[in-house]
């Protein structure tokens, strides 16, 4: 017995990373923090870092963007765009003064083709609000991962594998290579695509998209969101998706197993990796 449905149209593709943006979300974090104190404080830090061979990168800001391109194979390049705050009474020139340290001293440490971004001192956050956006260039094979906790996440190009996670803001994916890729965000959509290995995906308010060719088991959950995945046309997969309150669609002929409104379970051209989809609120669609 086999199911063939046709699945509707794709979810709009968040939006792309620009500097304005950046700088809008790194001041607007600050803001939200510290309520209606005064204006933050803008400056900015770029590094070159020499590398060779494989590169594991870890970068961490509790709020702003992070953009992350594949560049040559010899160099990671930084840069960071910092927001400082500070309450009514310590004035501008302190959180002036706060912002040269931090551009003298930025959060960036090296260990041959070990990097860490954005481990800020506690002399540096003591008292001051700071939020970091980054853009970075790095070797194609580059090992990312990723976190901030207010602030969207955009890798391109990037083939070493990804763990990214954010507390709000959506993340896009575009590997150059296979590796295996795990994120999530609290509030926010997730997009992926060229995924070749395992893939775990987690949205608590957002929709999710991968395209791909499972290479291990794919496991992708929404609480409140849509889930549509891609998979090519000979794909070989074992399907289990549940929809609490949606519907489930395929393009791909099943061997079914199970099937109702809301779950289905089947086995497509003889079986082959699991790909797990499930939404509390929200449609599912396998094409």
């Amino acid at each position: 017995m086999s199911v063939v449905r046709e699945a509707g149209a794709k979810p709009q593709q968040p939006a792309r990373f620009s500097r304005r943006a950046a700088l809008a979300l790194a001041a607007g974090a600050s803001l939200a923090v510290i309520g209606c104190a005064p204006e933050p404080v803008l400056g900015s830090f770029e590094r070159t870092l020499e590398v060779a061979g494989p590169v594991d990168l870890t970068v961490r800001t509790i709020a702003g963007s992070i953009a992350i391109r594949a560049g040559d194979s010899t160099s990671v390049r930084v840069i960071g765009r910092i927001a400082v705050s500070t309450g009514w009474y310590a004035g501008d020139a302190a959180a002036q003064e706060h912002l040269r340290r931090l551009q003298s001293e930025p959060p960036v440490e090296q260990n041959g083709n070990t990097i860490l971004i954005g481990e800020l001192r506690a002399e540096a956050v003591q008292n001051w609000t700071v939020a970091i956006a980054y853009e970075l260039v790095v070797p194609a094979g580059t090992r990312l991962h990723v976190s901030t906790g207010a602030g969207s996440v955009h890798a391109h190009g990037i083939g070493g594998g990804s763990a990214v996670e954010t507390g709000s803001g959506n993340i896009e994916i575009t590997q150059a290579a296979p590796g295996d890729v795990d994120v999530q965000t609290g509030a926010g959509d997730i997009w992926l695509d060229g995924v070749c290995g395992r893939l775990s995906a987690r949205a608590r308010a957002g929709n999710i998209r991968a395209a791909g060719s499972p290479d291990g088991p794919w496991r992708l959950h929404s609480s409140a969101g849509n889930v549509l995945v891609h998979l090519p046309a000979d794909a070989g997969f074992e399907l289990h998706a549940i929809a609490g309150a949606g519907s489930v669609q395929t393009a791909h002929p099943l061997l079914v197993r199970a099937i109702d409104g809301q779950e289905l379970r089947g086995r497509a051209r003889g079986g082959g990796p699991l790909v797990s989809l499930t939404t509390s609120a929200g449609d599912i669609r396998v094409e």
